[in-house]
């Protein structure tokens, strides 16, 4: 790997050398180096702003068309700052300065209800073709620069036009080989276009968990899917062991708030991994936390009232990596309200005690507060209790 980086290195600097020598020997370096010595300082500034979001215009851009020519609705694009989101009244634009730590764009799928396995597979087409056509096009982008400036040096007579295209080249090489690195990146909760194309194209479990995000975005209220669930109930039943791998958790997630919140019933086969897991089946990071809790409700659910509660103070016993205490308050008092043993309703519908993580993010198109009040719901009251020998307490008295 160090060897293939000293090798690039060395190709790229026989490529300047190269490209330096060829300009001086055509009589193309004066104009430029007029051209270059003519630009004021913030012209540089302003061009590297418009290369950055023309790049990621069109690299957003492609994502958005493809998922219009394949049929499927758009809700929003984000260009860093700038948004553009449907709501029932139509498109609209707004600014949220705080977006600048996407640092980039993205775009979000107005998807309809999914019902059928034919729908289901057309989706998963269209963000197949969505995610590898956008690095395509950032790719081709940067070529056509590439080949615009050379001729714009040889056919232009103007050298402040020529160093305006020789920085805007520059800043965009530069900016598409930052992109075209970021396309391969691969972490548990980061997936560049390259491999989130290959995830969708290989792994039915990323597959299912970006379907099940996304329909939260739906501009349509769509109830519980029950298409979906029935999904997730079907890959999870395919596992040996449960293991703490990010989308098995989020599947299973979604298993327990059918269960729990969507009157859907319980699966027996499932029902007999799940009774092999415990708290710490799920890891310590924040996902974990959640399905903890919705292992402890779902228990409560079918009437184990007694093992939600081990459950439950197991989950105490637990240090968390990394989790804000505000979530692991919330999540707390919501198990208490849920299963009756404290009542916090009015702690749980204040808006401020409400964790919602990168969600504020999507504020403009996706109402968290919908959601969580419906997870706040009561579970019908569960009998607890033990038989006692009245006669046999009196003889031990």
């Amino acid at each position: 790997m160090k060897n293939y980086k000293v090798y690039l290195f060395l190709f790229f600097c026989f490529m300047a050398g190269f490209l330096f020598t060829a300009l001086a020997y055509l009589g193309m370096w004066e104009p430029l180096k007029i051209g270059l010595s003519s630009l004021s300082w913030w012209l540089y500034i302003l061009i590297c702003i418009a290369s950055f979001y023309v790049t990621l215009f069109i690299h957003e851009m492609t994502h958005f068309l493809v998922f219009y020519f394949m049929h499927v609705k758009l809700r929003a694009l984000y260009l860093t700052i700038f948004i553009f989101y449907k709501s029932k009244k139509g498109w609209r634009f707004t600014i949220d300065p705080h977006l600048w730590i996407l640092f980039g764009g993205l775009v979000v799928p107005d998807l309809d209800k999914i019902d059928s396995d034919e729908k289901y597979d057309k989706t998963i087409d269209a963000f197949s073709k969505s995610l590898i056509g956008a690095p395509i096009a950032t790719i081709s982008f940067a070529l056509i620069t590439f080949i615009s400036f050379f001729f714009i040096l040889a056919f232009s007579t103007s050298p402040l036009f020529i160093a305006i295209s020789f920085v805007s080249f520059v800043f965009i090489t530069l900016l598409s080989l930052i992109y075209i690195r970021s396309f391969s990146i691969a972490t548990q909760h980061i997936f560049g276009d390259f491999a989130a194309h290959k995830k969708v194209k290989e792994d039915p479990w990323f597959q299912l968990a970006q379907l099940i995000q996304y329909q939260s975005f739906s501009l349509e209220n769509h109830d519980f899917n029950t298409y979906l669930f029935n999904r997730a109930v079907k890959l999870l039943n395919t596992l040996d062991r449960f293991s703490s791998q990010l989308f098995k958790i989020m599947l299973l997630s979604y298993y327990f708030e059918g269960v729990n919140y969507n009157n859907q019933a319980s699966d027996e086969t499932l029902h007999e991994m799940i009774s092999k897991l415990n708290a710490r089946s799920f890891g310590r990071a924040e996902h974990g936390l959640f399905c903890a809790y919705e292992l402890a409700i779902y228990k409560y659910h079918i009437g184990h009232v007694d093992k939600s509660y081990q459950i439950y103070q197991q989950i105490q016993k637990i240090k968390y990596k990394d989790v804000d205490e505000k979530l692991l308050t919330y999540q707390k008092n919501r198990f208490e309200h849920i299963t009756h043993l404290a009542y916090h309703e009015a702690f749980l519908n204040d808006p401020k005690h409400v964790y919602n993580d990168h969600m504020w993010i999507f504020k403009h198109i996706y109402d968290a507060s919908k959601d969580h009040y419906s997870e706040h719901m009561q579970q019908k009251i569960q009998n607890y209790a033990c038989i006692v020998d009245l006669n046999k307490e009196k003889n031990n008295v």
